[in-house]
């Protein structure tokens, strides 16, 4: 009865107020960790307020916010405490033109990377600008982009085409092809990565999207670790959950928190924390988004907790001040901040 009293004040606040007004009352408990929501990005009706497609979110070292909306070709930039500063990509004053921003990354001197695609044309490439958003460089890749990182003066792009002989290639800034991680010739397209991300100490992470495998690789693409879990498939429920979901101007009515079913679990992103803590972002139910859990493992990738989160979310980030944001680019369409609190 708690969970469903939470779900619908979660809903209540992504229509009408920009600060969660609940955010001390229903944190996410994990043990030695306990996520606080403290803010939330989307639910105003506003331009330059609103989400079409959500794609990424990265914050840069003085706490701003860089949200990438897909549909709206733009980046948008909010303040620490959520208000709206400006834009990147809009026209026609842009210095910088958006075919999709699908993924972007900010690296410690406050560059700014962005993979850029369009759903219309093959026009795929890697955008980097300035801390005062001048164009440094851009370069054509072959394949779409899914997830972009950048280190040590590469460039890592994760794309999930079973066209490409792997899942994860390097680049250098100025485009030439480094390396190559995750070999998947001949796998069907929707056994390839979910995600990737790195941590401090430069390592990569992958995780599958249907096989339960999360792999950490060295920088010059030494596999060392590999990883399975086994995710609980959840998704029967004898009352399913009727909600109102809002997303900025649009609202979705009836949506189906749970349903019965044959389906099973598929891994939506993965993260890693300031600590060295993994995070997998797992949809019990690969048809339903909504039902959704968060998996902590501890640095040697043992399991320390799965918990179910109590809002619709299918990306996950975290930045260097360990704060974690969830989004969902098809539901929602709403960006909620999390305050890492730790007891370890």
């Amino acid at each position: 009865m708690k969970k469903q009293v939470f779900l619908v004040m979660v809903f209540c606040a992504l229509g009408s107020a920009r600060s969660l007004p609940f955010q001390d009352q229903v944190p996410i408990h994990f043990k030695g960790l306990t996520l606080v929501p403290n803010l939330i990005l989307g639910n105003s009706t506003a331009e330059n307020e609103s989400f079409g497609t959500p794609s990424s979110v990265a914050a840069d070292y003085a706490g701003r916010l860089f949200v990438a909306d897909f549909t709206k070709k733009k980046i948008l930039i909010y303040s620490e405490d959520g208000k709206f500063l400006d834009t990147i990509g809009d026209k026609p004053k842009a210095k910088v033109e958006f075919d999709g921003p699908r993924s972007i990354f900010i690296d410690s001197s406050g560059n700014l990377f962005i993979a850029d695609s369009s759903r219309a044309i093959k026009r795929n490439r890697i955008i980097t600008l300035s801390e005062d958003g001048e164009l440094i460089s851009s370069f054509k890749i072959p394949m779409v982009p899914q997830k972009i990182i950048a280190h040590g003066g590469s460039v890592f792009v994760n794309q999930r085409m079973s066209s490409y002989p792997c899942n994860i290639y390097e680049f250098s800034f100025n485009g030439k092809k480094i390396g190559e991680y995750e070999n998947v010739e001949g796998l069907e397209e929707e056994k390839a990565v979910a995600g990737m991300t790195i941590d401090k100490d430069g390592f990569i992470y992958s995780a599958g999207r249907f096989i339960p495998v999360v792999r950490r690789y060295s920088m010059e693409g030494r596999l060392i670790s590999t990883h399975e879990y086994q995710p609980k498939i959840k998704n029967r429920v004898d009352d399913p959950i009727q909600l109102t979901v809002f997303s900025g101007v649009q609202t979705a009515k009836g949506v189906l928190f749970r349903s019965e079913g044959r389906e099973y679990p598929v891994c939506w992103d993965i993260a890693v924390d300031g600590r060295g803590f993994i995070y997998l972002l797992v949809a019990r139910d690969h048809k339903k988004e909504q039902f959704c859990a968060l998996f902590r493992f501890d640095p040697s990738f043992q399991v320390i907790e799965e918990v179910d989160l109590p809002f619709l979310c299918s990306r996950i980030y975290i930045d260097s001040s360990n704060r974690f944001y969830f989004f969902s680019p098809g539901i929602t369409r709403c960006l909620i901040r999390c305050e890492a609190r730790y007891s370890e």
